[in-house]
């Protein structure tokens, strides 16, 4: 192991066991017995992601880190057992923006929990497959934002608070994503009203593969295509 490497592993061996540690400490009460007031953070994402996170998340004394996560399946075990108010998810968790399906798949076993997406400058082609699972009501920060603490911790208490924060620097992306998973939609539930009679799309606007000779395929059996947008 390269000495590069061991610090790494090292650091992240030190940044878990502090985090355990503050998880088994009992909570002080307040004056009405009631549970302080705090928010839950559960984080998923590469290494060096959740050190920087965590670095910021430790500086507001309402946040407190429910678990950390290098990879879904070990987060959705974490989800299931300490039911975060948010998670924060990096968007290039196994792959470029393979974490979008993650963070789809958490907020499905926990619809309360919002969600926290880390993202750098990806490109509208590499979106584009996954335009259906970008959440809009999620949370959209910058990779940068990670160097400004208070502009991340502002959006993290915002996605707390049910208020979705959408970084200045993704919107215009994001727009145009969205707009993809709408006409995508537009099409599906056109194949679910054509009840079985062939589909023509204006001329010129969009084209709809899924279609085998004179046989229309099923809804079912196009739902999974992807569609030239």
């Amino acid at each position: 192991m390269s000495p590069a490497r061991h610090m790494e592993h090292w650091a992240w061996k030190r940044l878990r066991s502090a985090t355990t540690a503050a998880r088994t400490k009992r909570p002080a009460q307040s004056r009405l017995g009631e549970q302080p007031p705090g928010i839950k953070i559960a984080l998923v994402g590469r290494q060096d992601t959740i050190a920087s996170v965590a670095c910021s998340v430790s500086n507001d004394p309402n946040l407190a880190i429910a678990g950390m996560a290098d990879d879904p399946v070990e987060l959705s075990n974490l989800v299931a057992r300490s039911k975060p108010d948010v998670a924060i998810v990096d968007a290039d968790l196994n792959g470029e923006l393979s974490g979008v399906t993650a963070g789809r798949r958490l907020q499905r076993s926990l619809p309360s929990m919002g969600i926290a997406l880390i993202a750098g400058d990806f490109s509208l082609a590499s979106a584009r497959p996954l335009a259906l699972e970008f959440g809009t009501s999620w949370t959209y920060i910058h990779r940068r934002r990670l160097d400004d603490s208070e502009v991340f911790l502002q959006a993290v208490n915002s996605t707390a608070r049910g208020i979705p924060w959408k970084d200045p620097e993704l919107e215009d992306l994001l727009d145009a994503v969205w707009e993809i998973a709408r006409r995508q939609r537009e099409i599906e539930d056109g194949l679910r009203s054509a009840d079985g009679q062939r589909l023509v799309p204006d001329a010129g606007v969009i084209s709809v593969r899924g279609y085998e000779g004179d046989r229309p395929r099923s809804f079912d059996e196009r739902r999974n295509e992807r569609y030239d947008l």
